[in-house]
C-alpha cells in the first residue's frame, strides 16, 4: 500500500539525483543569425507551432528551419514540445 510518492519513488527503486545548484540567468543579449530572428519573432507572435508550419510562414527550407531550431534549443530560447511542436521562452 502507498501512503505517498515517496513510496512509490522507493518501491520502484528510483534513483533521485539531489540538485544543489543554483538556478542559472538566461543570458541577457543572444546573438541570432537572420532565420533565428525570424522563426524567433514567428514563435513570440504566434506562439507554439509545428516544424512544418514555422518553415512555411517564415519561408524558409524544412532543413534550415530544423538547423535553427536546434541551435535555439541550445541557446536556451526555445523548447520542444511533443509532436514536433516550439514554443519561445
Amino acid at each position: 500500500m502507498l501512503s505517498s510518492a515517496a513510496d512509490l519513488i522507493y518501491l520502484m527503486n528510483w534513483q533521485l539525483e539531489e540538485s544543489n545548484t543554483a538556478p542559472v540567468q538566461k543570458q541577457l543579449f543572444v546573438e541570432l543569425d537572420e532565420n533565428e530572428k525570424i522563426i524567433y519573432s514567428f514563435l513570440q507572435k504566434d506562439g507554439r507551432q509545428l516544424v512544418d508550419q514555422i518553415a512555411l510562414e517564415c519561408h524558409l527550407p524544412v532543413f534550415k528551419t530544423v538547423s535553427s531550431l536546434l541551435t535555439m534549443e541550445m541557446k536556451g530560447m526555445i523548447r520542444p514540445l511533443p509532436g514536433k511542436q516550439y514554443e519561445a521562452i
